[in-house]
């Protein structure tokens, strides 16, 4: 077996186990969490069709290896195991986080009716694990699979999401006041806070 061949599958693997834990939790908190203004959907509409344009290659990539050629790059093989690690912690972390916010899990920047604020698990060290643990898993499927098209668009939908964020939080301030702002102090948005 050669190393793409590992790596495609290794890719494929993680990909359907981190597909299967989102749909799960998002499945179960749009059944018990409340509901959610629709007023949010150009946003999330934008993000999904991004996500399409960036995922493409990769299936192709999963598919037919010498038809990607266009959208790899050479890297060592030490790099591309860097990328496995990464791949493979991430999904325990997306786990953890689903696991966390429960049913306040929400497709747009908006909150649902019901929404709770979550400051435990990993939204004890930063406000925004999904965003992150999601970074890095696709960062490190881009390591493995060596496709520059992944990591450029990557960045490009994480500055999308960097403004959507903001939006949220702002959301996030209306509803929840003080306490959110006491969250935000103690608080990374994508980082833990070293300094307080």
């Amino acid at each position: 077996m050669t190393s793409d061949q590992l790596f495609r599958i290794w890719i494929l693997v993680t990909m359907v186990a981190s597909f299967a834990i989102s749909i799960y939790f998002r499945h179960q908190a749009n059944k018990h969490g409340g509901q959610l203004d629709p007023s949010g959907n150009r946003v999330l509409l934008f993000l999904r069709l991004a996500a399409l344009i960036v995922l493409v290659p990769l299936i192709g990539f999963l598919v037919d290896t010498d038809s990607m050629g266009w959208a790899r790059y050479r890297s060592p093989l030490w790099l591309r195991w860097i990328g496995f690690a990464i791949t493979t912690t991430s999904i325990p972390g997306l786990y953890w986080l689903f696991s966390t916010i429960g049913n306040n899990i929400s497709p747009t920047h908006l909150t649902r009716d019901d929404h709770r604020l979550i400051t435990d698990g990993p939204y004890r060290l930063i406000r925004h694990p999904l965003y992150m643990v999601g970074f890095a898993f696709y960062f490190g499927v881009g390591l493995m699979a060596n496709m520059w098209w992944l990591l450029v668009g990557l960045t490009v939908l994480m500055l999308v999401l960097h403004r959507r964020t903001a939006i949220e939080e702002e959301n996030l301030m209306r509803k929840f006041g003080a306490e959110y702002r006491a969250y935000v102090e103690r608080t990374g948005r994508y980082l833990p806070k070293l300094f307080r």
